[in-house]
């Protein structure tokens, strides 16, 4: 095994332990990591995840919303739209497969 994936694979080892082992904090007086913990975590970051993209929504649809109606921005939609396109075709995922009906 070469150097840099024994290495790769000790500071996942190292992650996976923190995760599942408590210890006591750098500071001192706290306890990170453990199972005790990912409960609270996995909420924390549900409820950021969940505000980031209501935020998001309520920005994005009515604006959306609004350039359709005024008729403007579809320059800048379709040409996102293609560069999208474009870059999976580049990377090799590509659109899905469309069946010919």
């Amino acid at each position: 095994m070469s150097p840099q994936l024994a290495s790769f694979f000790s500071d996942f080892a190292g992650g996976v332990e923190f995760i599942f082992t408590p210890r006591e904090s750098v500071g001192g007086g706290v306890q990170v990591g453990g199972l005790g913990e990912i409960g609270d975590l996995l909420v924390d970051h549900l409820l950021v995840s969940g505000a980031a993209m209501a935020f998001a929504c309520a920005v994005a649809i009515p604006l959306g919303l609004w350039l359709g109606h005024l008729g403007r921005g579809e320059f800048i939609a379709v040409t996102i739209s293609n560069e999208r396109e474009a870059s999976d075709a580049v990377d090799g995922s590509g659109p899905p497969e469309r069946s010919a009906a």
